[in-house]
C-alpha cells in the first residue's frame, strides 16, 4: 500500500510540474484594458467598478487562461471554448443585468473569437426570480487590444 501512494504521488507530482511548463510556456493572445462602470460577476469572481487589465494567454496545451487584474482583485479564469467567430472588430465584453445582478456573459474578440460564460450558482441565487429573462445587455469597450 505504501508503494501505491508513492507511484500514485509521483504521478500527480509530474502532472504538476508538466503543467506548469505549460503555463510557463504559454504565448499572450490578447491584451489590453477596460472600464467596468458597475459592479459585476465575472463567474462566481465578484468585479467592482473600476479600471482593469485583461490578458489571454494560451498554453501549449492549448487551455486559455483569462488574466483579469483591477485594484483589488486578481483572477485567472480558464477561456471556455470559443463558440464561433467574432461578430465585431475589436473586442467586446458582453454585461447583462439579471434583476439588478451584473454578469460578465461573453468574451468576443477576433484574436480568440466568442467566448461565453455561465452563470455560477452562487450568483444565480442572488438573482431573485432565475427564469426572468436579462433586463438590458450592455457592451464594455476594450482599448489596447
Amino acid at each position: 500500500m505504501n508503494l501505491l501512494r508513492r507511484y500514485a504521488l509521483h504521478l500527480a507530482l509530474v502532472a504538476l510540474v508538466g503543467s506548469s511548463a505549460a503555463i510557463a510556456n504559454a504565448e499572450t493572445i490578447l491584451k489590453g484594458t477596460f472600464d467596468l462602470p458597475e459592479q459585476a460577476f465575472w463567474g462566481s469572481q465578484s468585479l467592482p467598478p473600476g479600471e482593469y487589465t485583461l490578458s489571454v494567454d494560451r498554453a501549449i496545451t492549448g487551455v486559455s487562461l483569462i488574466n483579469l487584474r483591477g485594484e483589488s482583485v486578481s483572477a485567472t479564469i480558464i477561456a471556455p471554448i470559443t463558440v464561433g467567430r467574432s461578430e465585431y472588430p475589436g473586442t467586446y465584453l458582453r454585461i447583462e443585468d439579471l434583476n439588478g445582478v451584473h454578469v460578465v456573459r461573453e468574451l468576443d474578440s477576433s484574436a480568440l473569437g466568442r467566448c461565453r460564460f455561465a452563470v455560477a450558482k452562487s450568483v444565480r441565487d442572488r438573482v431573485q426570480d432565475e427564469g426572468a429573462a436579462p433586463s438590458a445587455s450592455l457592451r464594455v469597450s476594450t482599448t489596447g487590444f
